[in-house]
């Protein structure tokens, strides 16, 4: 199970940061390019530290990849906004949610109830996130985004439910409560 895990995550990773590049090569959309490669980095980041051996391997820089991956539901809101969220009204509820969800996530070791209550706004954060995605569906008038926005969505949807099950039925095995969480 050991070299399985580990050659998932490592094309995970390579696959997450290979997007990020291409997506810089995108001048004409550049905030998008940026909260993509932004986001990669920090799944990347939680991908290194969610896995107890490469965790440990990686001692050294573990500090910098927990921030990276605490501070993921940041970047992964503002990608999901610069995507799908045209307008620049009422973002920064969002933004504040996921900051929330990233303060708690970094801070889950002060106290036995941090780790539930960032569970929740997670769960809120990412269900709205999907809301989002679904509600501004129907006013998008660029057909590329729209068809982009099914395989979006399931593939967001079934990650977040698979980390969620991960992290709550199996614990500390899955990075649990010692290290940040998506």
């Amino acid at each position: 199970m050991s070299t399985i895990d580990l050659l998932l995550r490592g094309g995970a990773i390579g696959v997450t940061l290979l997007t990020a590049a291409v997506m810089l090569r995108r001048p004409a959309h550049r905030r998008q390019s940026l909260a993509f490669v932004a986001a990669g980095i920090c799944i990347s980041c939680y991908l290194m530290i969610a896995n107890p051996a490469v965790a440990a391997a990686l001692a050294e820089v573990r500090p910098m990849l927990r921030v990276g991956a605490g501070i993921a539901p940041v970047f992964i809101t503002w990608m999901v906004l610069e995507v799908f969220y045209d307008s620049p009204f009422r973002r920064w509820i969002w933004l504040v949610l996921a900051g929330v969800v990233a303060v708690l996530s970094l801070s889950a070791s002060l106290h036995s109830w941090v780790p539930l209550l960032r569970g929740v706004l997670a769960l809120l954060l990412y269900g709205g996130l999907i809301w989002v995605a679904l509600t501004t569906a129907s006013g998008d008038l660029v057909e590329k985004r729209r068809t982009f926005r099914r395989g979006f969505m399931a593939g967001l949807a079934l990650t977040g439910c698979l980390i969620s099950t991960a992290e709550f039925g199996f614990g500390e095995r899955f990075g649990g409560r010692r290290e940040p969480h998506l």
